[in-house]
């Protein structure tokens, strides 16, 4: 299952805005990303997941992940239901991989991989 959501992911930890633009900024991706995961059924775990950043200039290998953050705690609560709020990306059920990848100018995406994958320890 590949799924493209259009958003715009900056470095939070690079990023001096005041905390309520992060917050509505933060709100926006949850908002965008559930609508169209609400669409979906859940893949069978146990699963991959690949999340690539789609932007016109790359992200050290730290604030990649630390972008990609908001969207692996939105994509695990969605695989796994009923746990509070951040807590289901440390399933051992799934698996990680965070990637980016150059766009055009002005170009701003997010692509999330699910596939599924031999039993995880």
């Amino acid at each position: 299952m590949k799924i493209t959501f259009p958003i715009k992911l900056i470095s939070e930890a690079n990023n001096f805005d005041h905390w309520r633009v992060k917050k509505k900024r933060k709100d926006a991706i949850k908002l965008i990303m559930r609508s169209k995961l609400s669409q979906l059924d859940p893949p069978e775990l146990p699963c991959k997941i690949t999340i690539t950043r789609i932007a016109p200039r790359p992200l050290d290998i730290d604030n990649l992940w630390y972008t990609q953050k908001t969207c692996i705690d939105i994509i695990c609560d969605f695989l796994i239901p009923g746990l509070k709020p951040g807590l289901a990306d440390s399933s051992s059920q799934i698996e990680l991989d965070c990637k980016q990848r150059k766009g055009k100018a002005r170009e701003y995406a997010v692509e999330v991989e699910i596939s599924p994958c031999k039993a995880l320890k």
